[in-house]
């Protein structure tokens, strides 16, 4: 999970790098989570509100799930370098960083209750979800394309990869979901969860994190990626400059 969370982030910062200062960026991947979950919650019924224990067995099965479909779906990288390994490894090494966004979403978004007794809130199609950040990920900018058409290879290998996650994920629960045999949900009020990624965007200092793992990419075969480096750079002296003069 902490995988594809930092590559699909860095999917979405290639896309989007244009961004003032980030700040727009962090935004727009707001919207985009926003609008997906609008759609996948729209005409479902309703469920109960999971309690927070049933929320953390879910999500450490979910995140086992996608940690065990990813190694072998990251082969899919085969097609840009030759060190696919050491690509891997410049993602496993942000694992504590990733952890504690996760970590600090789970709490701010404040999505379950303390008893096994919790509300009706409305329903969300998990599977539905998947799809519609797929569209998401692939939806053509004509100015974008051609600000990107250098590393158009590494972005066509990286949607194979979520295409891959995407599948394995469903097929090891083509049966139901976690959430499903639990008969509850998280509530993820639109609302808190834009004020908590946000929030948790800013603790962990993403635009560091997202230059450190551009070089590091950059450096395990994805040489084209080092001219869109040099815009994490540019964000993160920024922010020491303006730190500095604040």
């Amino acid at each position: 999970m902490r995988i594809l969370y930092s590559l699909s982030t860095l999917c979405f910062l290639l896309r989007f790098g244009e961004a003032d200062s980030g700040d727009q960026l962090v935004g727009s991947i707001t919207k985009d989570g926003s609008d997906i979950l609008k759609k996948a919650s729209t005409g479902f019924g309703h469920v109960r509100q999971c309690s927070c224990g049933e929320q953390s067995e879910c999500v450490a099965e979910m995140k086992r799930q996608a940690t065990e479909c990813n190694r072998p779906c990251f082969e899919r990288f085969h097609k840009v370098t030759s060190r696919v390994d050491q690509l891997f490894q410049c993602f496993d090494e942000k694992a504590g960083i990733i952890e504690g966004f996760l970590g600090c979403f789970e709490t701010q978004v404040d999505g379950c209750v303390s008893t096994m007794n919790g509300p009706q809130i409305p329903k969300t199609d998990i599977s539905s979800i998947f799809t519609f950040a797929q569209n998401a990920l692939e939806r053509k900018d004509p100015t974008l394309e051609a600000l990107l058409s250098p590393i158009k290879h590494i972005l066509d290998s990286a949607g194979e990869w979520a295409l891959c996650l995407k599948e394995c994920f469903l097929q090891r629960n083509s049966h139901g979901f976690c959430f499903d045999r639990k008969g509850c949900q998280p509530k993820l009020e639109e609302r808190k969860a834009k004020k908590s990624f946000k929030r948790c965007t800013h603790k962990i200092h993403w635009k560091d994190q997202a230059g450190d793992l551009c070089h590091c990419s950059a450096d395990a075969g994805l040489d084209e990626l080092n001219q869109y480096c040099l815009l994490f750079d540019h964000m993160k002296s920024s922010r020491r400059s303006h730190r500095k003069h604040g």
